[in-house]
């Protein structure tokens, strides 16, 4: 694929937003499940965590993570819900 108009082509509207959200989420997805994988086999007892979004089908495009992917492969081992993202008062 080639990307005629950077970023144009890829921002909200752009006639490849959709190919660049999975491309993307891919590549993050692979290094994420790679790094795991590597941890492991050099120190198996290694709890590996990810932050759990409210909604997996939106986030996985503004977070980049294909989560339900990992999840699918036995990463991670534990699962937490994300806490920061909501409006707090101000301190």
């Amino acid at each position: 694929m080639k990307v005629q108009n950077w970023p144009d082509d890829v921002l909200r509207d752009g006639a490849l937003r959709q190919p660049w959200l999975d491309w993307r989420r891919n590549n993050i997805t692979a290094v994420v499940k790679a790094v795991s994988e590597r941890v492991r086999a050099i120190k198996p007892q290694v709890k590996i965590s990810a932050a759990v979004f409210r909604n997996w089908s939106t986030d996985r495009d503004t977070v980049g993570a294909g989560l339900e992917t990992l999840v699918r492969a036995g990463l991670p081992r534990f699962r937490l819900p994300d806490g920061l993202h909501r409006k707090r008062p101000p301190v």
